[in-house]
């Protein structure tokens, strides 16, 4: 199987599958990948570590999923899940980076910089955009050989999934039974036994309300809830307050003015003589005197992909063509871009050696290299240079406040004072607020701040918490000023609630009870009129039903085509429903569908859509068995 895989790493499928990895990857942040920690280790992979820092990042991206998708914060329950998916997807990354060492894959430079240019993250008014790239990196601290080393290693994996694809398969006959399935029509006989007039006649005794009440005490309780106070500084906050002068910032674009222009790109396209260097000498000058009259041919009019098309197969040196695109400076050989750089738009150069063999390329086009003016750019100019100046004023300021909130460790109102920026107060919120998008708002939406406000430092011992980083450019020191400890709510307060819940399950079994004993008779033979009649409920009749009919309760259709076919009469069953209702339901007829009336794109679709949960199902296979062969441990203190 893995001879199989290694010839199936290649084509679009994996650069498909790659694209839709490393989208979410351009938006959710690049700090998933990079970046170096300490000793602290959250996992081993067989010799391998995960260090603390990768997971802290991992974690911090699936949180901001996890808002983005739902509106708020994860808190509780959701973040330790949130924990537990962060290591797991990294173990896994683990394991799949040393299974492709094994594999022997290996992805192109060039592919790695076809997949980055196609990335949305990166593009600019004329497709990929070098600035921006190298901004956007640049923000995250990062550098672009970094960057490109991880691309490497998630198109290795994109590969290997794609592989896992391609080698699948499906039979005629499993295509036919699953469109089978789909697409057969059923006749229903169903009823329903109502619950209301049932819970009408549900006595509850007090009796009954004090055994719910203890039975279920854990539900029954407001978990403890705070409010808070704190300061808060941001980098954008401070950069307002920052005085700006024409003359400050025309001093600041000149000593920055690169950085508001477009840096020069090339589109060239070369013919390669791939010789290497330690070939014999009269290969290389058989190489040399080749590339000087390829390009006498190019200068003369020849189109390079011709003169490739146009070479015997039995020629002695091979000859390739490749087109580049807009390149900047730093991506070829170092001989080669100088003599790239240095060509005007249309013109060949002479033969250039390089560690790949002897180039002769043509620059068809020219662009950027400009600087544009400064009363073009002076608002980015303007918002650059606050920002540049804010950055120290910030960085002693959240100095100042994390000193001041540990020298008055019982009030934050001296480090009010003197940093003059507002205390603010929270409304109540509990250990789950950031959960829940009522009272998930500004900072009490981030897990950071229900974690601080709940330790034992500010909750049990009444301090002011340890500085907190929101990220980067946003801290904030807090303090609990009212605390209101958990409670069991008073049975008088939760009683009619009780009462209600009482009479519905009271009432939901008793139909349950009435309808299996229905269904009971139904099968021994008994006539659906005597049935209705005796248990007084009316059937209703639906014909040729599919499995998503919008005029068929959902339930009674799970219950419909989950029965078998009828076989001498009807087959039953019976579901109850979330209104305490009970549904009997009978399948008076299966009509299996017209094979050939479904249309071929319809077939083509089912096809790839089992074909998908196949490899999904060998995709889990592999990492199963990946792990279970593998050394995997997990420090949970870490986590």
């Amino acid at each position: 199987m893995l001879q199989a895989i290694r010839d199936r790493v290649q084509g679009w499928v994996a650069t498909v599958i790659f694209i839709l990895l490393i989208v979410p990857f351009a938006f959710w942040g690049i700090n998933y990948y990079f970046g170096s920690g300490g000793d602290a280790v959250v996992a081993r992979v067989n010799d391998r570590d995960i260090s603390l820092a990768a997971f802290q990042r991992a974690l911090q991206i699936a949180r901001r999923q996890w808002q983005d998708l739902l509106g708020s914060a994860p808190a509780g329950e959701q973040e330790n899940l949130l924990k537990e998916k962060a290591v797991r997807d990294l173990i896994e990354q683990e394991l799949l980076d040393q299974f492709n060492q094994r594999l022997g894959l290996q992805v192109g430079a060039d592919q790695v910089r076809q997949v980055i240019q196609s990335v949305p993250g990166f593009q600019g008014a004329n497709g990929f955009d070098q600035v921006i790239y190298e901004y956007n990196l640049r923000q995250a601290g990062y550098t672009p050989t970094a960057f490109e080393a991880q691309v490497r290693e998630d198109m290795k994996a994109a590969q290997l999934r794609s592989a896992l694809l391609e080698t699948g398969f499906v039979t005629d006959g499993e295509l036919e039974r699953l469109l089978r399935l789909r697409y057969q029509l059923r006749d229903l006989r169903y009823a329903v036994l109502p619950a209301d007039e049932a819970k009408e006649r549900v006595q509850v005794t007090d009796a009954d309300i004090e055994k719910w009440y203890a039975e279920h005490a854990s539900e029954l309780s407001e978990p403890a809830k705070v409010r808070i106070a704190w300061l808060e500084l941001s980098l954008d906050d401070v950069a307002k307050e920052v005085d700006v002068t024409e003359e400050a910032l025309r001093a600041f674009y000149d000593q920055n003015r690169e950085s508001y222009g477009v840096p020069e790109q090339r589109s060239v396209k070369q013919l390669l003589i791939p010789v290497p260097e330690s070939a014999p000498a009269e290969v290389q000058d058989s190489a040399m005197k080749l590339a000087e009259e390829l390009r006498e041919k190019v200068q003369g009019g020849a189109s390079m992909e011709e003169l490739v098309e146009q070479r015997p197969e039995n020629a002695p040196l091979p000859v390739e063509f490749t087109e580049f695109g807009f390149l900047t400076r730093d991506v070829l050989e170092k001989p080669v871009e100088d003599v790239a750089f240095a060509l005007q738009a249309g013109e060949v150069s002479a033969p250039v050696r390089s560690s790949f063999g002897v180039h002769v390329m043509q620059v068809t086009e020219v662009r950027g290299g400009s600087i544009p003016p400064f009363e073009e750019v002076r608002e980015q100019v303007a918002h650059a240079y606050r920002r540049a100046e804010a950055e120290t004023r910030f960085f002693e300021l959240q100095e100042q406040l994390d000193t001041l909130a540990f020298e008055h460790p019982d009030t934050l109102e001296p480090a009010a004072e003197a940093l003059g920026i507002p205390l603010q107060r929270s409304g109540y919120i509990t250990r789950d607020s950031a959960s829940d998008p009522a009272a998930a708002e500004g900072v009490t939406s981030n897990p950071r701040v229900i974690e601080a406000a709940f330790s034992e430092k500010v909750l049990e011992e009444g301090e002011n918490s340890d500085l907190i980083e929101l990220d980067p450019e946003h801290v904030l020191v807090l303090r609990v000023f009212e605390h209101v400890p958990p409670r069991q709510i008073p049975l008088e307060e939760v009683r009619e609630r009780i009462i209600t819940r009482i009479k519905f399950e009271r009432a939901r079994d008793e139909m349950r009870t009435r309808g299996e004993e229905a269904i009971a008779e139904l099968r021994k033979g008994a006539t659906p009129e005597a049935v209705a009649e005796k248990f007084g409920f009316e059937w209703k009749e639906s014909r040729n039903v599919e499995r998503d009919d919008p005029s068929v309760n959902r339930a009674v259709l799970r219950t419909a085509f989950a029965a078998g076919r009828p076989v001498d009469g009807p087959a039953y069953g019976g579901v109850s429903l979330g209104s305490g209702d009970y549904a009997l339901v009978g399948v008076t007829a299966v009509h299996d569908p017209d094979l050939a009336s479904i249309p071929e794109a319809e077939k083509n679709r089912l096809h790839d859509e089992l074909l998908a949960r196949y490899a999904q199902v060998s995709w889990t296979s592999l990492m199963a068995e990946l792990e279970r062969a593998a050394r995997v441990t997990v420090n949970r203190d870490n986590l």
